[in-house]
């Protein structure tokens, strides 16, 4: 129905970027890359450093931004699988932040 009004509460969040999702890099080739991953990698990888009982990936996480390095985009070697709550954690770490910051999780996780 057009002029209904909505509260606050039920809008949808505003997007915080303009651009499409493909737009921004997330073609077909990634999905198809990220979800035969996800299938290969299942666990999180942040939560298996911790010693946890590992969580299901739910994302195919950059460690170089393909912002940064686009023609790492669909590089197995740039991915590595994480939960939602990892995923946030680690966003912006670069390779070798992101190995020390797994390092040290698994130390002390022992």
């Amino acid at each position: 129905m057009q002029g209904r009004k909505v509260c606050d509460e039920c809008k949808p969040p505003a997007p915080t970027h303009r651009r499409t999702t493909k737009e921004r890099g997330y073609d077909h080739r990634w999905r198809t890359l990220s979800e035969r991953l996800r299938d290969e990698l299942e666990e999180c990888v942040v939560c298996v450093a911790r010693g946890k009982l590992t969580s299901v990936a739910e994302h195919m996480h950059h460690i170089e931004r393909f912002e940064d390095a686009e023609h790492l985009r669909l590089d197995r070697a740039n991915l590595v699988p994480v939960c939602q709550r990892c995923h946030v954690e680690i966003e912006g770490m670069g390779r070798m932040e992101l190995d020390g910051f797994l390092e040290q999780l698994r130390k002390e996780a022992e």
